[in-house]
């Protein structure tokens, strides 16, 4: 079960498209999972859309992760247009299994979004904390924006798991990015 932050009715969400040949979850369950995002989790830049790619797409060689090279997700920052796009892909040659790991990617992806909106002062938290905890996810140890997204994919999904192997990082989560005051 994934962590819910409380729907809020009236927001604006981006244009959701192609996930129905994914075979695990439609446009509505992408557009139900970004409603109950905080707000500003999806604007500024603002996340303009979020689309599935029914192809799997591989990295370039120079990049080697746990899944040999697959791309299951990517989120382009235009910071011309201040705008962001988010493609998930399929997951499996054969095609997808669990909307689990989808949801896990689309969180992953919109953590990108998150992560450039955090203050200079928020990064350099989370940058500290990067430097004195083992990270989430072998991904994870790429880079401290990595780490984040992964923690904060994770945070949604699999929120005890983050709260009793990583409570530093539970924390940041709570106070800094859900601004949960007294967590």
């Amino acid at each position: 079960m994934w962590y819910t932050i409380g729907a809020t009715m009236g927001l604006s969400i981006p244009s959701v498209s192609g996930f129905h040949p994914s075979g695990v979850m439609t446009d509505g369950d992408i557009e139900a999972l970004l409603l109950e995002l905080p707000e500003w989790h999806t604007e500024n830049p603002p996340l303009r859309s979020v689309s599935y790619v029914d192809e799997v797409q591989q990295r370039p060689s120079r990049h080697r992760g746990p899944l040999l090279g697959q791309v299951l997700g990517e989120c382009v920052i235009d910071s011309d247009v201040r705008v962001a796009d988010i493609r998930l892909f399929r997951q499996q040659p054969e095609g997808n299994h669990y909307p689990d790991d989808l949801r896990l990617c689309l969180y992953h992806e919109i953590a990108h979004v998150v992560f450039v909106r955090l203050s200079a002062e928020q990064q350099q938290n989370w940058y500290t904390l990067y430097g004195r905890t083992p990270v989430i996810w072998n991904e994870a140890g790429r880079s401290p924006e990595e780490h984040f997204c992964d923690t904060y994919a994770r945070f949604l999904t699999i929120p005890r798991f983050v709260d009793s192997h990583f409570p530093q990082e539970s924390q940041f989560m709570r106070r800094e990015v859900f601004l949960q005051e007294g967590v």
